[in-house]
């Protein structure tokens, strides 16, 4: 293992730090939580839909693969490494942090998590709230993806204050998130889903009673063209099922935690020594898919050289011109009109609305909430139900 070029490539390996996952690793394996990770994890939690894991392709040599099902498919792309979910580490007490978690001001024992954050979002879930007659609780909002209208007009802390709700926001870059997010969780009896989100399962693995909104849809932004991956059923039905329930009944949890990994036999010790095993055999510090055209093209070194650079990835992954939207008909991106719960329920395309607008730096953004520019101000922001 070349120390060294682990550390000069660290620059590039994003996938772990995301939530902090690298640090509740690190600690978990006896390691200095600084120490490098070179290993991919899908964002959010992976409910086997797909032919590959999620974020499996990322530039990372190795995947963190948190149950058997995601390892049998990650091993066919890139070595793995097979270990429980952050969150079981962290919920289960295998991990503990020395810093300093805030304590938690919380104005209901009702939490509901928030959609890809935008005024027309916020709009729609307050009015499914309102006709289910639901005046109180608290909800969580994600401050990390948010289009620069919303934090312009500062509509994170108004729209929902000026409803009377308490609202508050968590960040995937800070390194304790999976602590700060059991504190939050602890401290409520009911969570409300309007979107299949990984908080769903975190719950619901908690013993958390858990409402999906099953009837909620939302906007927010992708790429274009927009391509959803192959689905794949085989392993899924159990887990997606469950997850489409209400309640806290012993099924729901024992889904949510095992497709975290918590039945997994694991040795610590034993798993320190196969992770330092598995980085020293490594011949390679990059994972660069070889099906994508650019991976092995005669420009490889200047991209790497570029994404050293930057510190962005994208470069190895697409052409010049699209990288750096250098053609006019590449500056595209879709609006996505989706129900999760349809659209996971379903395996297909169902519960999507596709439409193509363009792209604005800063607005547009893939994965950011949508906005409609001939809205204006989120309307009637004063009332409530």
């Amino acid at each position: 293992m070349n120390g060294f070029l682990f550390r000069f490539f660290s620059r590039l390996y994003k996938s772990a730090r995301r939530y902090g996952s690298s640090k509740v690793l690190n600690i978990a394996l006896g390691l200095k939580h600084t120490s490098v990770c070179p290993l991919s994890i899908g964002h959010g939690v992976d409910f086997l839909s797909y032919h590959e894991p999620i974020d499996s392709i990322s530039v990372e040599p190795f995947y963190w693969a948190y149950n058997s099902a995601l390892k049998r498919r990650s091993d066919l792309i890139k070595p793995s490494f097979l270990f429980p979910h952050p969150w079981i580490l962290v919920l289960d007490g295998h991990v503990r942090t020395n810093g300093k978690t805030s304590k938690h001001v919380q104005g209901s024992d009702t939490l509901v998590i928030g959609p890809p954050s935008s005024k027309k979002n916020f709009e729609l879930l307050y009015s499914n709230l309102c006709d289910r007659g639901m005046r109180h609780y608290d909800i969580l909002l994600k401050k990390n993806i948010l289009s620069s209208s919303i934090i312009e007009d500062g509509l994170l802390e108004t729209f929902w204050g000026k409803k009377g709700i308490h609202s508050f926001s968590s960040s995937l870059h800070s390194e304790d998130y999976y602590f700060e997010l059991k504190a939050i969780l602890s401290s409520y009896d009911r969570v409300i889903a309007p979107c299949f989100s990984s908080l769903v399962v975190f719950a619901r693995a908690m013993g958390k009673e858990v409402l999906p909104l099953l009837d909620y849809s939302y906007y927010y932004y992708e790429g274009h063209p927009f391509r959803h991956p192959e689905w794949d059923r085989q392993e899924s039905d159990f887990y997606v099922k469950s997850f489409l329930t209400s309640g806290s009944g012993s099924y729901q949890v024992r889904a949510s935690r095992s497709i975290l990994g918590s039945d997994l036999s694991i040795d610590f010790e034993r798993s320190r020594q196969d992770y330092i095993s598995i980085l020293g055999e490594t011949k390679h510090y990059l994972y660069l898919d070889p099906r994508c055209p650019h991976s092995h093209s005669s420009d490889l070194l200047l991209r790497v050289g570029l994404a050293m650079a930057t510190g962005r990835d994208g470069i190895l992954k697409r052409s010049f011109s699209s990288y750096f939207k250098l053609r006019p008909s590449l500056v595209r991106a879709v609006r996505v009109f989706k129900n999760d719960w349809t659209f996971y329920a379903s395996g297909a395309q169902a519960g999507l609305e596709i439409t193509e607008v363009p792209f604005v730096l800063g607005v547009t953004e893939p994965g950011s909430g949508a906005e409609f520019a001939s809205e204006g101000a989120a309307a009637d922001q004063d009332s409530r139900c």
